[in-house]
């Protein structure tokens, strides 16, 4: 596995994690999903974002999916990826469409079977975790999501984003909701994870807040 989560910064904030993404790829080829943030902004605007983002560190051919798209990519497709990048957005509509699509059991797959890098950032970042629901302060559940489950390659824990210092409490609070460790990615950092029965390796200044005992 080699999964990559980042705190959902842009720009010299993400250099670490956008050269280990990039260093890992197996050929030129990526697969961007920008479902987190489709429905608010058209596919050209996604597109120029994903180029302006990973352009500068290589010549890659990257192909962006719509939801449609996600129905009819089919495991052998997506293997044939030298990597696949989850953007940021509306992480209850992205859950969503993953399972609606089945894309989130081929997600899960290629992770586990697999060493081809996947790297979510924010919303792309958040599904990894146990549940989603440490998204509730950023983003609105206007698709009605009851199960909150996410794919859980995190070895059990829970993932924050976009975090800083004042957010602790916050913080907290959810641990003690959850009963799980919450892993705090700030902008300017990530997780790389080899192994889902590991915590994995941090990228820059990230925190771990665990439930009281």
């Amino acid at each position: 596995m080699n999964l990559i989560l980042a705190g959902g910064g842009s720009g010299k904030q993400t250099v670490k994690v956008n050269t280990l993404f990039t260093s890992l790829l197996k050929n030129r080829d990526i697969l961007y999903i920008p479902t987190a943030r489709s429905y608010m902004q058209d596919d050209k605007e996604c597109f120029k974002w994903v180029n302006g983002e990973l352009g500068e560190y290589g010549d890659f051919n990257i192909t962006l999916v719509t939801e449609d798209d996600l129905k009819s990519i089919s495991y052998d497709d997506l293997v044939g990826y030298g990597g696949v990048f989850i953007g940021g957005g509306n992480t209850f509509y992205l859950l969503q469409q993953l399972r609606v699509t089945g894309f989130d059991i081929k997600l899960v797959k290629l992770l586990s079977d697999t060493d081809i890098p996947v790297m979510g950032g924010s919303a792309g970042a958040l599904i990894f975790g146990k549940s989603i629901k440490t998204a509730e302060p950023y983003d609105e559940n206007f698709v009605n999501l009851k199960d909150l489950n996410g794919l859980n390659m995190v070895n059990g824990s829970n993932i924050w984003v976009h975090y800083v210092d004042s957010m602790k409490d916050l913080v907290k609070e959810y641990t003690e909701l959850l009963k799980t460790k919450i892993i705090c990615i700030p902008e300017d950092g990530g997780l790389y994870i080899r192994n889902m029965n590991e915590d994995g390796e941090e990228i820059g200044n990230i925190k771990t807040i665990d439930p009281s005992p």
